[in-house]
C-alpha cells in the first residue's frame, strides 16, 4: 500500500503537470510541449482519488468536499475557458459516486453518472480511468489504461493525449516522499486558476 508521503509526492507531480497544462492552454497555446506534460496530471489524480476513497473515514464528506471546491473553482474556470463544461473536480466527484456504486453493487447509479460525465472534463474517459485504477491491478490495469487512453486520443482527434501513458510508471514507482499541508490540493486548485485568470486579464488582455 502506498504511504501518505508517497501519495503527497504524486499529488505534487500532478499539480505541477496541471499548472504546465493550464499555462499552455490558457496563456501559451503555441507551446504544445506544455500540454504534453500536462497529460500526466489527470491519471495521477484519478489514481489518487482511488487511494483517498479507500482511506477516507467519510465518503460522503469526501464527495461534498470535491463538489464545494469544484463550485468555487468553476468561477475562474468559466472566465478562462468561456465554456460551460464543468472542471475536473466534478469529474472526480462523479468518480467517487462511481466507486461507491461498485462497492455497494448499486450499478444502476452508473446510468446517471455516465450521462452527467459528458458535462465535465474528460467525460466518460475520466470515470473509466478511475474505475480501472480502483478495480484492476498489475498488467491488466496498465493494459486497460493504455487501451482507454489511446482510444480516447483517437476519439478526440488529439494524439497528445497519449502522453498520459507516462503517468503510469510515476504512479507505480513514487520514488520520493514528501509531506504536503492538509487540504493543500483543495486550496491550490482554485487559487492557481485565479492566478492564471489574473495574468491573462492583466498582462495578455
Amino acid at each position: 500500500m502506498i504511504t501518505k508521503q508517497q501519495s503527497d509526492f504524486l499529488k505534487l507531480i500532478a499539480l505541477c503537470a496541471m499548472v504546465f497544462d493550464h499555462i499552455g492552454f490558457y496563456l501559451l497555446p503555441e507551446l504544445v510541449e506544455l500540454r504534453a506534460i500536462g497529460r500526466i496530471a489527470f491519471p495521477i489524480f484519478a489514481y489518487q482519488l482511488t487511494i483517498g476513497y479507500s482511506m477516507t473515514s467519510s465518503k460522503k464528506d469526501y464527495f461534498y468536499r470535491l463538489i464545494i471546491v469544484g463550485l468555487v473553482s468553476q468561477i475562474p474556470h468559466y472566465f478562462l475557458s468561456n465554456e460551460l463544461y464543468l472542471n475536473i473536480l466534478f469529474t472526480l466527484a462523479l468518480g467517487v459516486l462511481a466507486l461507491y456504486s461498485i462497492d455497494k453493487k448499486k450499478y444502476y447509479y452508473l446510468f446517471l453518472i455516465i450521462p452527467l460525465s459528458f458535462l465535465c472534463s474528460y467525460s466518460v474517459y475520466g470515470i473509466l480511468i478511475i474505475l480501472i485504477f480502483y478495480i484492476f491491478k498489475g498488467a491488466m490495469q496498465f493494459g486497460l489504461f493504455a487501451f482507454s487512453t489511446i482510444l480516447y486520443s483517437l476519439y478526440v482527434l488529439w494524439p497528445i493525449q497519449a502522453f498520459a501513458l507516462f503517468a503510469f510508471p510515476i504512479i507505480t514507482n513514487p520514488i520520493f516522499k514528501i509531506t504536503l499541508p492538509k487540504n493543500f490540493f483543495y486550496i491550490f486548485y482554485p487559487a492557481h486558476l485565479l492566478v492564471i485568470l489574473l495574468i491573462k486579464k492583466l498582462i495578455i488582455g
